[in-house]
């Protein structure tokens, strides 16, 4: 939990003032580094590179930290199985995918009234993004769109 909450700290760190962009590969690195260890991993695969504002980027640390609490709590992180991260850009949208494959099979395929999912959901919204979310029997593939 404190390697958690420290890698948080370090995504709210990257805004030494409010309205100053941050770069989108520190930003999912510091967030994603407390889950990987030698049993699974959470591997970011290529990201574009550019700075995001403050509003996306609490949109993307808001996603990233509640998908890889629950990949930690019912998914690939927690059976051993992998992550992968991995995004593109143009000059319309920027896009960022997350890959999870689990060794134990998914029982649920949709996850309806879950309080986490509507919220980020409504957040992505709010800032301009859309969030679709694809379940396969091993996992789980969710796209964050966001327009520029």
């Amino acid at each position: 939990m404190t390697e958690r909450l420290v890698g948080l700290s370090r995504a709210q760190v990257l805004f030494a003032e409010t309205d100053t962009p941050c770069d989108l590969n520190d930003l999912v690195s510091a967030l994603v580094e407390p889950f990987s260890n030698e049993h699974y991993g959470v591997e970011i695969e290529r990201l574009p590179a550019c700075t995001i504002d403050k509003g996306r980027a609490d949109a993307i640390a808001l996603v990233i930290g509640e998908l890889t609490v629950n990949s930690s709590k019912h998914g690939a992180i927690k059976y051993g199985g992998s992550v992968k991260i991995c995004g593109e850009a143009d000059d319309r949208s920027l896009s960022i995918f997350w890959a999870e494959h689990s060794f134990a099979p998914v029982v649920e395929h949709v996850r309806d009234g879950g309080q986490g999912l509507a919220l980020i959901g409504r957040i992505m919204r709010a800032r301009s993004g859309t969030i679709d979310t694809a379940w396969r029997d091993d996992g789980l593939d969710v796209t964050l769109t966001f327009a520029l």
